[in-house]
């Protein structure tokens, strides 16, 4: 069961492990959690790591930590196109004309069938 949650978890966010040793920084800043406590409540943990942007950390019984905490997706930001750019693209259209597509085709195959290496001496 566990498992499976974690797996239907990571479809919506992606969860970094990092184990720490201890007297750490981080582990000053938030008292661990025992495994028993978060294995018996992985939901609302997952909901309080989401909602609140702030890792957990959980504590086995031999005294290994592991953080769980957020991964914040940054979106790709293109540039805004310019009219640059789009006249870039349309004087591209038509760059292949006149082109033998079956001749092109076959000295591409040909030249991946060679050799340029160098022979490797052992």
């Amino acid at each position: 069961m566990l498992s499976s949650l974690l797996l239907n978890s990571l479809k919506f966010i992606e969860f970094v492990i990092i184990f720490l040793e201890r007297g750490t920084n981080m582990s000053k800043e938030t008292s661990p959690i025992p495994f028993t406590e978060f294995s018996n409540n992985v939901s609302r943990f997952f909901e309080q790591v989401i909602s609140e942007s702030k890792p957990v950390i959980v504590e086995n019984e031999k005294g290994e930590r592991a953080v769980l905490k957020p991964v914040i997706s940054r979106k790709l930001q293109g540039r805004k196109k310019t009219q640059a750019d789009r006249e870039a693209f349309l004087s591209s259209l038509g760059g292949w004309k006149g082109v033998d597509v079956d001749q092109f085709l076959k000295d591409n195959e040909e030249s991946r069938q060679l050799n340029t290496r160098p022979p490797v001496e052992l």
